[in-house]
C-alpha cells in the first residue's frame, strides 16, 4: 500500500509527536513535584526542624521547662521556615517548566505554519 510521505508527516508531527510531547512533559511536572516533595511537605509543615526535640527530664525545674519550651518552638519555626522556602522553590520551578513546556508545545505544534509563511515571505522577496 502506497502512502504519501507528506499525510505521514502531518500525522506524526500533529498526533505522535503531540502526544510525546505531553507524555514527556506531564513526567517532568510529576518528577519535580516528588523530588521537592510538596505534598510530603505540607503534611509536615509545623514539625520540627530534623525532628530535633528536647524532653523534660525528671526531676521536674521551671530552667529547664523554659528551655525546653523555647528549644522546641524554635525548632519548629526552622522547620516551618524551611519547609515553606522549599515549597517556594518547588512550586516556583512547576511554574517555569510549565511556561517552558507551553512554549515549547506551541512552538512545535505551530511550527509547519511558522516554516511555511517563512518560505512564502522568502519566495516574496525574490
Amino acid at each position: 500500500m502506497k502512502r504519501n510521505i507528506v499525510f505521514l508527516y502531518l500525522y506524526w508531527h500533529f498526533i505522535e509527536l503531540t502526544q510525546f510531547l505531553i507524555y514527556v512533559w506531564s513526567n517532568i511536572i510529576f518528577f519535580i513535584w516528588h523530588y521537592f516533595t510538596i505534598y510530603g511537605l505540607l503534611k509536615t509543615l509545623f514539625w520540627p526542624y530534623k525532628r530535633y526535640r528536647q524532653y523534660i527530664s525528671k526531676p521536674f525545674s521551671f530552667g529547664q521547662f523554659f528551655e525546653t519550651i523555647v528549644f522546641n518552638t524554635f525548632s519548629r519555626i526552622i522547620g516551618f521556615i524551611l519547609r515553606v522556602l522549599t515549597i517556594a522553590i518547588g512550586l516556583f520551578v512547576e511554574l517555569i517548566v510549565l511556561i517552558i513546556g507551553s512554549f515549547v508545545f506551541l512552538t512545535v505544534f505551530f511550527w509547519p505554519f511558522i516554516l511555511i509563511t517563512i518560505l512564502m515571505q522568502g519566495i516574496k522577496l525574490i
